[in-house]
């Protein structure tokens, strides 16, 4: 069973399914971000021996991957001069190392590449970001079944894609104060982007994307940095009470708040919950006018909670 990830200044002493450190540097494994408040990085309890490799997928990109037999975690980073090509090849050999590795369900991504609103209509990064990983999904991941996901700008070149996959299916979980984002509407780039809102795992750990002030697929708030966290964290509210309507009750484990004006960080923590561990980075959302974005990760307080998917077969 997948266990929710602790964030932490230092590694775990047992080897861990992935320790992610927030940072600069040369590893795949870093969060290429940096810390405004909070703890240093999270990692991911194994929840048997890990064993892990570094190989060459898709099209000879090269992916590090450790697993502990049930779920497979991977980390890939590669030049980002053209994004479009530079994210299909990156998704090509995730999904390669998948089929390869046997795990193929796929639960979360997370996504990191610079000046992510850079460029005007179909030329912003972003969008260039969103039509090379729909080119690798065609064919194999549909609406219903994307992974949950964040896309975050930061100022360190290239792409970096880190990615958890299980050998058990998830549920993908929609908000139904927002409009899935497989459905937006062609203002925001003629391809929509693909990722579910959340995912629910077996055993009720609920996977939050990167989630803001955003309801329908309209951005709230403008300039208004409490509101936006207040909208967004509603949002998040409200996919943790999905999951608790299929995995029965629970809580919120951790929290990572991706925050665009690095010097406003102070404002954030007055309306951060208590008891609930957490870290501010700095970051860029892809929408300009967005100033706050959150992601967290439920569990079920049951951990001996059966599948969520029992009920639909």
């Amino acid at each position: 069973m997948l266990a929710a990830p602790s964030l932490s200044d230092d590694p775990p002493p047992s080897p861990p399914l992935a320790w992610l450190p927030f940072g600069h540097g040369e590893s795949p494994w870093r969060v290429p971000l940096r810390v405004l408040t909070g703890a240093g990085g999270e990692y991911w309890p194994a929840a048997r021996v890990v064993t892990s490799g570094e190989h060459g997928f898709g099209q000879g990109e090269t992916v590090a991957w450790r697993s502990d037999g049930e779920h497979l975690f991977l980390a890939l980073r590669r030049p980002d001069e053209s994004l479009e090509e530079a994210t299909e090849r990156a998704y090509g050999a995730i999904l390669a190392a998948l089929d390869a590795l046997g795990f193929p369900h796929l639960l979360r991504t997370w996504n990191y590449f610079s000046r992510i609103g850079e460029g005007e209509g179909e030329a912003e990064r972003y969008r260039a970001f969103v039509r090379g990983r729909a080119r690798a999904f065609a064919g194999r991941l549909e609406a219903g079944r994307y992974p949950a996901a964040t896309a975050i700008g930061g100022r360190e070149p290239g792409l970096i894609v880190h990615a958890l996959a299980a050998r058990d299916p998830a549920m993908g979980i929609e908000n139904p104060r927002q409009l899935p984002a497989w459905r937006y509407p062609p203002r925001y780039g003629r391809v929509p982007p693909a990722f579910s809102r959340a995912t629910l795992a077996a055993g009720g750990l609920l996977l939050i994307s990167g989630t803001a002030s955003v309801i329908g697929h309209e951005s709230r708030h403008p300039g208004d940095l409490t509101a936006q966290f207040k909208e967004a964290w509603r949002n998040l509210e409200t996919l943790c009470a999905l999951a608790a309507e299929r995995a029965g009750p629970g809580r919120l484990r951790g929290l990572r708040v991706y925050l665009r004006e690095q010097e406003r960080w102070r404002e954030i923590l007055a309306h951060l919950p208590r008891g609930i561990p957490f870290t501010v980075l700095h970051g860029e959302i892809c929408r300009r006018e967005l100033l706050v974005e959150l992601e967290g990760v439920w569990a079920s307080l049951s951990s001996a909670a059966s599948s969520p998917l029992a009920a639909d077969g």
